[in-house]
């Protein structure tokens, strides 16, 4: 689980499966991933 602390409590961005390399992932996406991470913490 990939998540994030906001004012209002946790912020569940994904659930990835176990086996999968999740460091990696979110290395390959950033900055969209970053990006993607600011525009759902605007929005909570």
């Amino acid at each position: 689980m990939i998540y994030d602390l906001v004012l209002e409590g946790i912020a569940v961005l994904t659930v990835q499966h176990q086996v999968r390399d999740i460091a990696s992932l979110i290395a390959e996406l950033t900055p969209a991933f970053h990006a993607e991470v600011e525009r759902l913490k605007r929005k909570a």
